[in-house]
């Protein structure tokens, strides 16, 4: 019975830990005011209709004759066909964005020394006409994000990094020592 109850119980024990790592963090009564929802700019702003988009021609690779590739940051409009095939992550992602903002996606998965390096890009001669600026909305998430990037809530700080792994550690050694124990691995 007791090799059939740690055969059981290791492999809920790492499934557990597991479960842990997938925990979204819940807010406490002490989070600082631009986390609650009702005083967050996103609350005071009616959602609204995404702009349709307009058509987007196909981007070159430097080629005359064919499309520019086209793509709004931070409300500025940068020319990146020249650039596209030096993008570490595939040219698939940049052309995803062609004649459209790509402002959120910038800042979510580039690091710091790609947000300054983009500013270097060249400009834009001829930016796509008819593309809808972005929403209050967005604007209102923009500002969200910029106050809690300067109230440090994305910097990394080992000893909470630690408190958040120490559990599922802990847990998943613990599945692992059952599992051997009994065993079942």
């Amino acid at each position: 019975r007791a090799s059939f109850a740690r055969q059981m119980l290791a492999p809920l024990l790492i499934a557990g830990g597991c479960a842990l790592l997938q925990r979204p963090r819940l807010l406490q009564a002490s989070a600082p005011q631009s986390l609650r929802l009702a005083a967050s700019p996103l609350a005071q702003v009616p959602a609204a209709a995404p702009a349709p988009a307009a058509a987007q021609p196909p981007a070159s690779s430097g080629k005359k004759g064919k499309g520019r590739l086209n793509i709004r940051i931070d409300d500025e409009w940068y020319d990146l066909t020249n650039w596209r095939a030096a993008h570490p992550a595939g040219t698939h992602w940049i052309d995803a964005y062609n004649n459209s903002d790509a402002t959120e996606v910038m800042y979510a998965f580039h690091s710091d020394k790609a947000i300054s390096m983009f500013k270097r890009l060249p400009n834009s001669r001829a930016p796509p006409e008819g593309i809808a600026p972005p929403s209050a909305s967005t604007y209102a998430f923009r500002e969200l994000r910029q106050r809690l990037v300067e109230e440090g809530w994305f910097k990394i700080h080992p000893l909470g990094e630690l408190q958040k792994l120490a559990p599922w550690s802990a847990v998943t050694a613990a599945g692992v020592w059952l599992a051997r124990r009994s065993g079942f691995w």
